[in-house]
């Protein structure tokens, strides 16, 4: 929902001045500010509703200080309506209703880049429209690291949450053969109703051991993506002795599940990992791993109008968004942080 205007030439906005725990009343602050204009290829936006992921409190937990120092300001996913343009944008008029990418969307206006927006899908509300453009550009990214989907068997690490709930739909338009979704029992009618083949309990059983070991039961897949919030080196550690050489494990998980962003461990996710990892696959003794995020999008604004234009042809739903009042975003954050979130949280 919005807050009441300050006044028509102020604004309210949600402000991080020291890490912690965002979900916090005295970390995540609300403070007033002038209602900025739009430079050059600037649209400012009247901000319907903001789509929370779990980089918002990863960061606001100082886990990136160097990417993201203080003071920092959430929201990467917002819809709205355009309330002005600067001078070099011609794609967009006052009073069009669009969804963005970006940050700092957390507030009742906002500035997002021309080349980040795109009108929103025609028939979806705007709480539905602003939980799409992270999980969306992130799930793209993940299908475009897997070239051999089609007619292929693939398992979902997490099919049940934001990134998750996209990735089964682009998996089954892009003619996957079987779907396999990981996630608890209680999410399995949702995921079958987007797409999912089969569901595998990871609350009942260890989901490996349909595939390897005594009791296995089917042949192991060509992909396994892990969008799990959970995930990283767990899905890792549990898939590469058993999956093949010729399989892949797309993830968009840090191989270190806390996040923390030090020299150490980014050394090893991007340098040292990678490599061994390459020999390895080279060797025909490790599947290949491939780490994907959202910034590998090439161009957001045609990956937004992708997503926006299955929407609109009824390929693409996210029949799952817990919405809350902006005034209680503290309330939002937290569920989110629980970590047991079907599809996406929105204020």
């Amino acid at each position: 929902g919005q807050l009441a205007l300050a006044t028509s030439t102020e604004m309210r906005r949600a402000v991080v001045r020291r890490y912690g725990d965002m979900s916090n009343p005295q970390i995540l602050e609300f403070e007033t500010v002038p209602v900025p204009m739009p430079q050059g290829d600037e649209v400012l936006l009247r901000v319907k509703a903001v789509g929370l992921n779990p980089i918002d409190f990863k960061i606001a937990a100082g886990n990136l200080p160097t990417v993201a120092p203080l003071p920092v300001y959430p929201g990467a996913d917002c819809s709205g309506i355009v309330e002005a343009v600067g001078a070099n944008v011609s794609r967009f008029q006052v009073g069009d209703k669009v969804m963005a990418s970006g940050y700092g969307f957390l507030g009742e206006f906002a500035v997002a880049k021309d080349a980040k927006l795109a009108r929103k899908p025609e028939a979806w509300s705007f709480e539905k429209a602003a939980a799409l453009p992270c999980v969306g550009l992130t799930a793209q990214v993940v299908l475009d690291a897997s070239p051999g989907i089609k007619a292929s068997e693939v398992v979902i690490v997490g099919a049940s949450g934001g990134v998750g709930t996209v990735a089964v739909q682009l998996a089954k338009v892009a003619g996957a053969k079987r779907i396999y979704a990981v996630c608890s029992g209680a999410n399995e009618k949702f995921v079958r109703s987007i797409g999912a083949d089969e569901v595998l309990d990871y609350t009942k059983s260890d989901w490996t051991s349909l595939f390897q070991g005594g009791k296995r039961s089917a042949a192991p897949p060509a992909y396994v993506w892990d969008v799990s919030p959970a995930g990283g080196m767990s899905v890792w550690q549990s898939t590469k002795d058993w999956l093949p050489a010729s399989s892949a494990l797309v993830s968009i998980n840090f191989l270190d599940p806390s996040f923390k962003v030090d020299p150490s461990s980014l050394f090893n996710q991007f340098a040292v990992f990678p490599s061994l990892n390459r020999v390895q696959h080279a060797l025909g003794r490790e599947a290949s791993y491939k780490f994907v995020d959202a910034t590998q999008v090439e161009n957001v604004r045609v990956a937004l109008e992708r997503l926006a234009a299955a929407a609109d042809q009824g390929r693409l739903d996210l029949p799952s968004v817990e919405s809350y009042p902006f005034n209680d975003v503290c309330s939002a954050v937290s569920k989110l942080m629980s970590g047991h979130v079907r599809g996406k949280v929105v204020v």
